[in-house]
């Protein structure tokens, strides 16, 4: 039987930027739901800011195509 565990942001987070305080903990986790030892499940707006997180790494800040950065009128 799984024990179903709700993940949280931060814990995606730390392995995905690999956050050297927190990674070992966070990564057992992950790993553990890998292995179907536990069943995982994250938020839905977790996936966003993952997806957020991951395109402003790859791209960096595109300034013009979000509400803060327009100019002033």
């Amino acid at each position: 039987m799984f024990m179903n565990v709700l993940i949280d942001a931060n814990v995606v987070f730390d392995v995905v930027e690999k956050r050297q305080t927190h990674y070992a903990a966070s990564n057992q986790v992950l790993c553990l739901c890998r292995r179907r030892v536990l069943a995982g499940m994250v938020a839905y707006h977790t996936i966003a800011n993952t997806c957020f997180a991951w395109q402003l790494r790859r791209y960096g800040p595109r300034p013009g195509r979000c509400w803060r950065h327009r100019p002033p009128a």
